[in-house]
C-alpha cells in the first residue's frame, strides 16, 4: 500500500512539474507500478503458500 501510494504521488509530482506527461515518466510509473504489484503478489502468495505448508 505505501510503495503504490508513493508511485502515485511521484507521477502526479513528475506530471505537474513537466505540465505534459513525457513517454519516459509515463514508462518510469508504470514499471514502477508493476514492480510494486508483482512484489505484492508474490509477498501474498509467499504467505498463502507458507500457512499452507504448517
Amino acid at each position: 500500500m505505501i510503495v503504490s501510494e508513493s508511485v502515485h504521488v511521484d507521477a502526479l509530482g513528475q506530471r505537474r512539474e513537466s505540465h505534459r506527461p513525457t513517454q519516459a515518466g509515463f514508462r518510469e510509473a508504470v514499471s514502477a507500478g508493476t514492480t510494486a504489484a508483482v512484489s505484492l503478489v508474490h509477498g501474498i502468495l509467499g504467505a498463502i503458500f507458507r500457512q499452507a505448508r504448517r
